[in-house]
């Protein structure tokens, strides 16, 4: 579980402060990695190595909504009923939380990732930091130079 602060303008220009959690329990984690052959990371491992942008982008609002839940305070409940996901799709702190991930530095969205899994021990946790790293570092090594960093020939 982890706890991500964040700070945005409201419609009617007042500032808000908020602190939103997010969780994937074990379930949740199963569902979501029946789309990937290799399981989750291994995914997202993948849609990085392709550059494919749009699938990341797509991967990690798909990732906030459904990790999203509100504590019930006093008890071990975490509450994602739908209602609280659709509420959370359409506010101004997923658009936040969201551009903050897409255009903050990848370990941002990497922490991110991992602190959310269900059960990961910190071993696994670097271990898997380790992985996504070297997959952004292979994908940036293949990629072509800009025309303008091109040398004349």
């Amino acid at each position: 579980m982890i706890k991500q602060h964040v700070s945005y303008e409201d419609y009617e220009g007042n500032q808000i402060e908020k602190d939103l959690w997010f969780h994937l329990n074990k379930s949740d984690l199963a569902k979501m990695s029946l789309g990937f052959e290799g399981g989750l990371i291994d995914g997202l491992t993948e849609l990085q190595q392709k550059g494919d942008k749009k699938a990341v982008a797509e991967f990690i609002d798909n990732l906030l909504v459904n990790a999203y839940g509100v504590r019930k305070p006093g008890s071990d409940v975490f509450l994602k009923t739908p209602e609280i996901r659709e509420e959370f799709q359409y506010s101004l702190a997923h658009d936040e939380i969201l551009m903050m991930l897409l255009g903050g530095e990848d370990d941002e969205i990497i922490n991110f990732i991992v602190g959310i899994m269900p059960g990961m021990k910190a071993d696994d946790r670097t271990r898997v930091i380790a992985e996504v790293k070297a997959a952004q570092e292979k994908r940036k090594a293949t990629e072509l130079p800009a025309a303008d960093e091109m040398p004349n020939a």
